[in-house]
């Protein structure tokens, strides 16, 4: 489960437009990766659970991001506009977020060929003072959860079985090899 954000804990179940900039890692300024990414992200609120919502632009150079040290979720891919939108828990909206992109190009660009293959970090910044309720509807989530289960502990009777056949093998072996002495 994730932690609740403060932020998450007082909006309202829905769907918000947030605007957001790609820099380059650790620096003030702003990545080209930056106009490879569709403004504003949408942010949707379930049950004090955040998570963002991002369109790719140039889908098929950009082979994979991360967001947080999480993996995209696909939502939705638009072959014919070349875009791919994505979904990533978000555990705070404040800060940077850090994040990589593997970009891989390999076609004519400008009527050159061009071949790229890289994978870099960066970091999202969303502008919360601009985040904007578009709807109170919750878009699907498409994530999935992994629920956290507690493990059971093993009992003592586990540890003196494993160890009754530790000494099993141990004399096993040491008999056989007693026996080839002889």
């Amino acid at each position: 489960m994730l932690p609740v954000d403060a932020k998450a804990q007082t909006l309202e179940n829905g769907t918000y437009k947030i605007p957001y900039e790609v820099k380059k890692s650790g620096e003030s300024s702003t990545s080209i990766a930056n106009d490879y990414f569709q403004k504003p992200a949408i942010l949707i609120v379930s049950n004090q659970k955040m998570y963002l919502e991002i369109t790719i632009l140039k889908s098929h150079w950009t082979k994979e991001v991360t967001f947080d040290g999480k993996k995209e979720t696909l939502v939705k891919t638009n072959k014919e506009k070349d875009m791919r939108t994505i979904q990533f828990p978000l555990k705070q909206i404040s800060g940077k977020h850090k994040g990589t992109l593997a970009v891989y190009i390999n076609e004519k660009v400008d009527g050159e060929d061009f071949l790229y293959d890289n994978r870099y970090e960066i970091d999202f910044v969303l502008d919360e003072n601009k985040l904007a309720k578009q709807s109170n509807h919750v878009k699907e989530i498409k994530i999935i959860e992994k629920k956290q289960t507690k493990e059971q502990p093993m009992g003592w009777w586990v540890y003196v079985i494993s160890a009754m056949v530790f000494f099993l093998i141990v004399a096993i072996v040491g008999k056989q090899i007693r026996r080839r002495k002889e």
